[in-house]
Order: structure tokens, then sequence, then C-alpha cells
């Protein structure tokens, strides 16, 4: 927008945070031809100090997420569960205890603990924003073509908002639970970064339940693994 499109539209109480871009590296990307190349890995973040945006807004809970602790515990439970056979444990809320036989099927290399990386994609684009704070989600940009700086509308959690991360966890946190909890999938969650962790026997039929229940979901993820068949040996 222009100025005087943005005033029309949100009124003359709106206020643009300055954006601007940076080079975060590089990532590797495999050409049709299988070809391993490097490209430049930028990110646009928007200034939401500069102008008071983040010192208005009011933060008042701590949402954590699972960090490489949670990795490791998983990966100690799981080989518990499956390579100490003869190891009975006492269920939480009893005295007496209870075993579980392993099927010859599930043999120490299908037992194997292998993982894969599901990445979010434009993670914070996909917690939308309240409606009502329109005005709020706003960026300003020069645009070298019209030589003159431009508006746009943010429709999504912007990178560099304060309470933008607590928005964000909050939704990847309940996801995670959805997983863990009623679909019973084995993962750790660090921000927008799904680790999935599974004997190898069922590795790669659980990553496509993974990314089928996602999907219903209405979330949108990438694997870190490439190619994305595999999973990696832990």
């Amino acid at each position: 927008y222009t100025e005087a499109e943005a005033l029309s539209k949100f009124g003359p109480l709106f206020l643009p945070a300055r954006r601007f871009c940076i080079r975060q590296g590089f990532e590797e990307v495999i050409s049709p031809s299988g070809e391993v190349a490097e490209k430049p890995k930028f990110r646009l973040v928007g200034d939401f100090s500069e102008l008071g945006h983040n010192e208005a807004a009011s933060v008042s809970e701590t949402i954590s997420t699972d960090g490489g602790d949670a990795i490791a515990g998983v990966c100690k439970s799981w080989y518990r569960a499956a390579f100490d056979r003869a190891k009975a444990s006492p269920p939480p809320a009893a005295g007496a205890q209870r075993k579980a036989t392993v099927h010859d099927a599930w043999t120490d290399e299908g037992l194997s603990l292998v993982g894969y990386l599901q990445d979010m994609k434009a993670a914070y684009r996909q917690v939308p924003r309240r409606e009502s704070q329109k005005s709020m989600f706003l960026v300003a940009y020069w645009d070298r073509n019209r030589s003159c700086p431009v508006i746009a509308e943010h429709f999504g959690q912007p990178f560099g908002a304060k309470a933008a991360v607590v928005n964000f966890n909050r939704l990847a946190r309940a996801l995670r639970a959805i997983m863990v909890a009623c679909l019973l999938f084995v993962l750790t969650q660090f921000f927008d970064d799904f680790t999935v962790i599974e004997p190898k026997m069922i590795a790669s039929q659980g990553k496509i339940f993974f990314e089928r229940a996602v999907e219903i979901l209405g979330w949108k993820f990438e694997c870190k693994v490439e190619p994305s068949h595999l999973c990696v040996s832990l």
C-alpha cells in the first residue's frame, strides 16, 4: 500500500514497523539432476522495537520447548522398553509388576533407533493474527523500483515482534500434545523443529503417518533429511 491507501484501509492509527533483510548463511539444495549446490538463505525481520510496538506488548507467560535432553530421554526410554526385555517395571499407581514380551519379529536390527527432523515451513506465518489488531501488523520497506517506502500487511506472526514467539509456541505446543497424547507419536518439539524418534522397523511408515496427520491438522512441514524417505541412525 501507499500511505494514502493504508490510511483509507486502516484509519489514522496504523503504525508500520521497518522491515529489513539479513543473510543467514547458506543452505544446501539438490537440483533435478541430483547435484548439491549452496544458495544464500535470507530472513526478513521487522524492527518492532524502533517505534514502540514491543514496549506496548505485554507477555505474562513462558511456554517451554524441548531441548537436547528431551531427545536423549526419548532414546533412553526406547532402549529401556525395547532392549531390556527381561526387566519388569511397576506401573505408576500400583504395586504389582507387569512385563511385556517383545515379539520375535522385532530383531535387534529392527529395534535400532532412527530419527528425522520435521521443520515447520514459514512457521510464524502459519499462526494467524487477531483481526482487530490488523493496523499493528504492518511493515514498511523501501521499494527500489518506485524509489519510495511501501507498506505491506502481515497476516501471520511477524518475526521480530515481542509476542510472536509466545503466540507461536502456544499452538506448536498444542500440536505436540495432540501428536503425542492422541496419536501416540514419540517426538520432541523445539520451536518449529519436531524430532521424531522410532525403531528402524516402523520409522518409514511412521514418517508417512506424521506427514499425513499434520496435513489433516492444517500445518505445513518439510523433512530436513535427504533423501526425504530415509531416516538418520542414532
